[in-house]
């Protein structure tokens, strides 16, 4: 099963971050796309488009350009047809503020915690073996 995952990577600290969230989710058994790591391979929209889950890293505010972009493509392929897609965000700040209504109204689920998200993907990637 493939997922994308879509964060910021503008500083160190968020490009550890993410390496080591793709590694966990990786560990359950997920082939991740993580731009920052596989830009050279493949393009974002295609691995978007190839998704079967796609995560977005959300500090619960406003989205940068580039995550308000890469989510409405996997809501628009979600919602027109093909491959089955779910749609995941993790609120990864400390300050769980309200979300924006964009994010929200495009999420299947938001997870408020790694350990959240870990589980229901896991849970997810069970049921969608035994169907």
């Amino acid at each position: 099963m493939k997922a994308y995952l879509s964060s910021l990577y503008d500083t160190i600290f968020e490009r550890d971050y993410n390496i080591s969230l793709s590694e966990k989710i990786a560990a359950l058994g997920y082939e991740v796309f993580l731009p920052q790591k596989n830009k050279e391979n493949k393009s974002d929209l295609a691995a978007i488009k190839e998704a079967d889950v796609f995560i977005l890293v959300y500090d619960g505010r406003e989205l940068q350009e580039s995550q308000g972009f890469e989510l409405g493509a996997a809501k628009a392929y979600q919602d027109c047809g093909g491959k089955k897609k779910i749609i995941i965000g993790i609120n990864a700040s400390l300050a769980k503020r309200g979300n924006d209504s964009f994010v929200r109204n495009s999420l299947n689920y938001m997870a408020d915690s790694e350990i959240l998200l870990i589980d229901y993907l896991k849970t997810y990637l069970l049921r969608s073996q035994n169907i």
